[in-house]
């Protein structure tokens, strides 16, 4: 009802307003009480009863004040931290009052805010067009998986893809056909046998990740350079692939493999495109581009 309502909505601040006004007044109350009861009272004792009137009613009004706006105080610690960590804490039950609905209105816009904000990280992790991880995801996932894989010893490799002649493709066929170029690469990286990762590195190159050895990934980056070349033949114009390959070694930066595998892509283009090449760096803790293509050599 609308009483109802404006009980809820002023509720909060009449009870402030009360208490408030009680505990101002107690040194007055008591003082007209004692000269009612005491006709004649000394200077002394009038001051000394007005004082501690007044710090009785100071020390209430603090009191049920911290009570009242104890949850105020925990909602904005909680915000606090939401800002800070990004972590989302929803409390209650709160009182209902206005200040209640004050702290479920900040929970409401905090979870809203969290929402939109994973929405956004999810959006900027997938490429839009192919459907594969977005290049900050897959530097992301490098991070992470050099560790672990130093850590359990187990071999992982990286494959670089690049399309051949992408552009004469999209000027040929339209970008329509070009977008679905990148979504068969996409998703036939994604069934290489042992694949932990799939991102789109640039406009017309992949990275995939796969827990196997070189001679493996090999095998299924050949794998995948065939399947994409059938695929696309058979909904309109065949598309090749350069891949290179290259294993994760302990103390090489992530960085410095892809750009192993990179390089060993290009040198598969200057072999005359559709192939792949694994790249075997130089035993250095930094390997760049020079030294990939130097050591680059055909897949068998």
């Amino acid at each position: 009802s609308v009483w109802a309502g404006a009980s809820r909505r002023w509720s909060f601040r009449w009870r402030v307003m009360a208490v408030a006004f009680v505990a101002t007044q107690v040194p007055l109350v008591t003082l007209a009480i004692s000269l009612a009861l005491w006709p004649q009272p000394s200077r002394l004792s009038m001051v000394a009863l007005v004082l501690v009137a007044t710090l009785l009613g100071t020390t209430v009004l603090l009191l049920v004040l911290t009570k009242w706006l104890g949850p105020l105080q925990t909602a904005t610690d909680r915000l606090h931290h939401f800002l800070a960590s990004g972590e989302l804490q929803v409390g209650g039950p709160y009182p209902d009052n206005e200040l209640g609905t004050l702290l479920e209105d900040i929970d409401l816009v905090s979870a809203r805010l969290a929402a939109q904000r994973d929405a956004a990280r999810a959006d900027a992790a997938v490429d839009p067009v192919s459907g594969a991880s977005s290049r900050r995801a897959s530097e992301a996932f490098l991070d992470q998986v050099g560790p672990v894989a130093e850590g359990d010893g187990e071999a992982v490799s990286v494959v670089v893809v690049d399309l051949d002649d992408f552009k004469g493709v999209n000027d040929r066929q339209g970008h329509p056909y070009g977008d679905r170029v990148l979504q068969v690469v996409a998703s036939t990286l994604r069934e290489l046998p042992g694949v932990e990762h799939v991102g789109r590195w640039g406009g017309d190159e992949f990275l995939a990740v796969l827990r196997a050895d070189p001679d493996a990934a090999v095998r299924a980056a050949d794998r995948a350079r065939a399947l994409i070349a059938d695929r696309t033949a058979a909904s309109g114009e065949r598309v090749t692939i350069s891949a290179g390959v290259a294993p994760l070694t302990a103390g090489v930066s992530p960085s410095a493999v892809v750009a192993t595998a990179d390089a060993a892509a290009y040198a598969a283009k200057r072999a005359g495109r559709d192939r792949v090449v694994v790249a075997v760096p130089k035993l250095t803790v930094t390997t760049d581009a020079t030294e990939a293509t130097e050591s680059a050599r055909p897949a068998t």
